[in-house]
């Protein structure tokens, strides 16, 4: 039995077989043409198809995935944009290469162009655009972006993965996810701990796990890979205890919040988008504390206008029953007043103008 520690990104207790998740590596091969018109329409089919993939990943995921799956709108508006294409098809021209090779190119030096800046938007931004050149490759080059998990629920093990191809996998076979790269607050951790799956990084991954048996323990950060059997038999227990746990908190979620010695409160959740009110009022909390408007800015060509923000706030605190929502980030109560009294507001309009005293 060997033992791993990394760090538990959510909890819960995973038993099963492990598959080894080999992201695809192309060995793309360049070549010249000599029919640059033809060259041209293979690469805008080609593009048109992914476009059309990505929209049906949406359609599939959003109900289920909610915002987490606009993740795949973001990335067919990405690709729907003229810069990236004229760039592709700029080197298709110039250098008269294959289109797969095209993309391959302007990806690599879009990347090295900007990877040392930190801006979340930005890296954001920079992971979709990898994402979709990935997608254009393997389209041309008539490969299968699918991620098959098999007939039977594994533990995923892989270098990295992307919320993407979280939600591309079958989650009815998705025990639990051990990666070696990644934080408890990227996209994919956050991920998995809405769709209630034990994830652990930082572990330092090896392919020959694959088909190997292994315990995910979520609370600890640790993996056993061909664990024992007295271990298995504990884990077993604790992960029979756990469910019973999780069982009997949920059955508290429509009880009043009382404390022992007989004090009223109220429990209210954060949450950063409209459709995390579906986790809100599934588990019973009385409004909403804190609305992470930053959310709002990432995956977008421009920054929203005020009085989208505006708009924002208004449906969560609709939507939210007692919610009430700053669209600055910060809580406030519900006695706090009228639109105006929100900073940057020009009071003498309805928020179609900014203040020019804010950046």
């Amino acid at each position: 039995m060997d033992v791993y520690k990394g760090t538990g990104a959510f909890s819960g207790i995973a038993i099963g077989k492990i598959l080894y998740y080999h992201k695809s590596e192309y060995q793309m091969r360049q070549y010249e043409i000599t029919d640059v018109k033809t060259e041209l329409n293979i690469f805008r089919q080609a593009r048109t198809r992914v476009m059309e993939q990505l929209e049906d990943l949406y359609e599939k995921n959003c109900i289920i995935q909610g915002t987490q799956a606009e993740i795949f709108l973001r990335q067919k508006n990405l690709l729907e944009g003229k810069s990236f294409q004229r760039a592709i098809e700029s080197v298709i021209q110039s250098e008269k290469v294959n289109s797969a090779y095209a993309v391959m190119t302007t990806r690599d030096e879009m990347l090295k162009t900007f990877r040392t800046l930190e801006e979340p938007a930005i890296k954001e931004r920079l992971d979709n655009m990898r994402e979709i050149s990935d997608r254009l490759i393997g389209e041309l080059g008539g490969i299968s972006p699918r991620i098959d998990l098999g007939d039977e629920p594994v533990i995923v093990v892989t270098e990295s993965i992307t919320p993407t191809e979280l939600m591309e996998m079958d989650k009815d076979k998705l025990m639990a996810i051990v990666t070696h790269h990644g934080s408890d607050m990227s996209h994919a951790a956050i991920m998995a701990k809405t769709m209630n799956i034990p994830a652990l990084l930082e572990i330092d991954t090896d392919s020959e796990w694959d088909g190997r048996q292994a315990i995910v323990d979520g609370y600890t950060g640790t993996l056993y890979i061909d664990p024992d059997e007295e271990v298995k038999k504990e884990y077993e227990i604790r992960r029979q205890a756990d469910k019973e746990e999780r069982e009997e908190l949920l059955k508290l979620r429509r009880e009043p919040d009382i404390t022992k010695d007989g004090r009223e409160i109220e429990i209210y959740a954060n949450i950063g988008n409209m459709d995390d009110l579906n986790s809100v009022l599934y588990y019973g909390a009385a409004g909403i504390g804190l609305l992470r408007s930053e959310f709002q800015y990432l995956g977008r060509e421009n920054y929203p206008r005020e009085n989208e923000l505006f708009l924002h706030q208004k449906d969560c605190g609709d939507h939210g029953r007692k919610a009430h929502c700053d669209p600055y980030g910060r809580s406030r109560s519900r006695q706090a007043g009228r639109i105006s009294e929100y900073p940057g507001r020009d009071k003498s309009d309805h928020g179609e103008q900014r203040n020019p005293s804010l950046p």
